[in-house]
């Protein structure tokens, strides 16, 4: 079996480096072999190295530990690639945010589509396109596994420009489906068909051992939101909130928690009173910047063994898949990948959310079928605008650009797209090459 060379991009990530290297290092099936670091902020990149040289003894981990600020370095060889990246950081995500409320628009996360997802994409799209161009060259044989948002945008502008096998990976359907069946008390074997894009995938199936919780949760609709009273179960029913309110009007109901699925829909945020009547939690900059100070605190009493490491595997996807491939042991799970024909009535190439089995000889997308039609309206537009904004953000077209902002459900006001537009582009200038050449 081969010793795998993997590759971390963004490996300063104070949130994702040590639950992935965590999670590889208690793959026991995986060989020896050795993680590589590789980061732009050099002060996050020696911690991280420290936090996960701790998590590897700790762990008794096979793989070793090596950081690099050379990205050369890090690809050249590379089995697996992982890509955990904000361009910009929080100071862009600032204008992602705040511009678009100068405008009426008004998020909740602002990273996959809308105004914010939008701004980020452009602004990660000429980077990706570099990274796979790399790859091309040092590692051409090499997956890309995308953790980084807008993951339908960044993985299908991998898919555009190159031959690399990119895949998209996302714990929010598996996240949502073990909600759903606490939501109901159901417990036992879980099978369920899901299909449709990152942070817009519906359920089209599911089961938990004799239950089947679309008609439960259905019954229980009908029967006046009869939900257990504890306090627990109430979270769930506040987080899920506009999924359970979408399912009654549509008869699907999402695989993603509510402030995720908003998003792709006109009406939930539509000023702030009805971001309040649903109960929606906006993510400001400042509490993200609150959260990233503490993560500082927690990886340096880490690197010091002042505070505890992981003990034990996250939900993440990216182990397992790393593991399939290596091992041959099958693994199904939902991926973000090019569209083979798995959703039959959505664009050939088009990144799309299903299930998929992955094992030694590669990763074979499960038939999901046609998306119902009272899906497709929802979606279809969705696949077509972030096929736009791909187009835009590797050409530098503003009209383009602006055709996304002008179609996007989140924007009100015809008139206001193009000031919009040209404050986001403005304001993330130093990241936007393609749109100010020289």
């Amino acid at each position: 079996m081969k010793e795998p060379n993997i590759a971390v991009i963004g490996g300063g990530s104070l949130g994702w480096t040590p639950r992935l290297v965590t999670d590889l290092m208690l793959e026991r099936a995986i060989p020896s072999g050795e993680i590589r670091l590789t980061d732009l902020n050099s002060e996050a990149l020696e911690l991280m190295g420290r936090v996960c040289q701790r998590i590897r003894a700790e762990h008794e981990g096979a793989l070793s530990v090596r950081t690099t600020a050379s990205l050369e370095e890090a690809l050249d060889g590379a089995d697996f690639v992982i890509v955990t990246i904000s361009t910009g950081g929080f100071q862009t995500m600032r204008h992602d945010l705040e511009i678009p409320e100068r405008y009426q628009c008004f998020q909740t996360v602002g990273d996959t589509v809308g105004p914010g997802g939008l701004s980020r994409a452009l602004r990660n799209i000429p980077v990706f396109a570099g990274f796979a161009r790399k790859m091309e060259r040092l590692c051409p044989e090499a997956w890309m596994l995308n953790v980084s948002n807008p993951l339908t945008a960044l993985t299908r502008t991998v898919e555009k420009v190159s031959a690399i096998r990119a895949f998209g990976v996302c714990h929010g359907v598996g996240e949502a489906v073990a909600d759903y069946a606490r939501l109901i008390g159901a417990e036992g074997p879980v099978s369920f068909r899901v299909a449709g894009i990152d942070h817009c995938s519906w359920l089209l199936d599911f089961r938990v051992g004799d239950t089947d919780v679309l008609a439960e949760i259905r019954a229980r609709l009908h029967d006046g939101w009869r939900f257990d009273a504890d306090e627990r179960t109430q979270k769930l029913v506040a987080r899920y909130n506009p999924c359970l309110k979408l399912y009654q009007a549509l008869g699907y109901l999402p695989a993603i928690q509510g402030r995720h699925i908003v998003e792709f829909f006109p009406y939930f945020l539509s000023d702030l009173a009805q971001v309040e009547r649903y109960g929606l939690r906006r993510t400001p900059v400042a509490e993200r910047e609150e959260g990233k100070d503490k993560a500082w605190v927690r990886a340096r009493a880490q690197a010091t063994g002042e505070e505890d490491i992981p003990r034990s595997q996250s939900k993440e996807v990216v182990a397992p898949v790393v593991r399939a491939t290596l091992t041959g042991q099958q693994v199904t799970d939902t991926l973000n990948m090019r569209n083979e024909g798995q959703i039959s009535n959505l664009p050939r190439d088009a990144v799309v959310e299903t299930l998929v089995m992955v094992d030694g000889v590669g990763a074979h997308p499960l038939t999901a079928g046609p998306l119902p039609p009272e899906v497709l309206a929802v979606v279809e537009p969705h696949v077509l605008r972030q096929e736009l904004t791909v187009e835009a953000g590797l050409a530098g077209d503003r009209q383009k650009a602006l055709a996304v902002l002008a179609s996007d459900p989140l924007v009100q006001d015809l008139d206001s797209a193009k000031p919009m537009l040209d404050e986001l582009l403005e304001a993330n200038r130093d990241y936007l090459p393609q749109f100010f050449p020289g």
